[in-house]
């Protein structure tokens, strides 16, 4: 009887930590984003080329990942995104600081 007990607490105190818990998706939109020297929060800047490779995030979001900086990237052209998964990219763009996003212009695979 003493496990059963047991076994409900912890799944009361289970449920009452997932319930307070929030949802996937803000955890992946709240995570930080490199910030290029030169930006300043709002500023979307002049159009830029970004390189690196598209990535999936925890299965639900594509990045551009830039190992050559240490840096990644959201995107707010998912759809296009998701025709490179895997593959390395050059992205043109804007970054806007205020919400880590590259507004995508064009991606295209980078020549080997």
């Amino acid at each position: 009887m003493k496990t059963l007990a047991t076994v409900g607490i912890l799944l009361s105190m289970f449920m009452s930590l997932s319930a307070a818990a929030p949802p996937i998706t803000t955890l992946i939109l709240s995570v930080p984003v490199a910030v290029p020297q030169g930006y300043e929060t709002g500023d979307q800047g002049d159009e830029k080329l970004f390189t690196g490779k598209i990535v999936l995030l925890n299965g639900q979001l594509f990045i551009l990942r830039d190992d050559t900086n240490g840096v990644w990237y959201h995107l707010d052209d998912q759809t296009t995104a998701r025709k490179f998964a895997g593959k390395n990219v050059d992205v043109k763009g804007k970054l806007d600081v205020a919400v880590d996003v590259i507004h995508v212009q064009s991606m295209e695979e980078q020549k080997n």
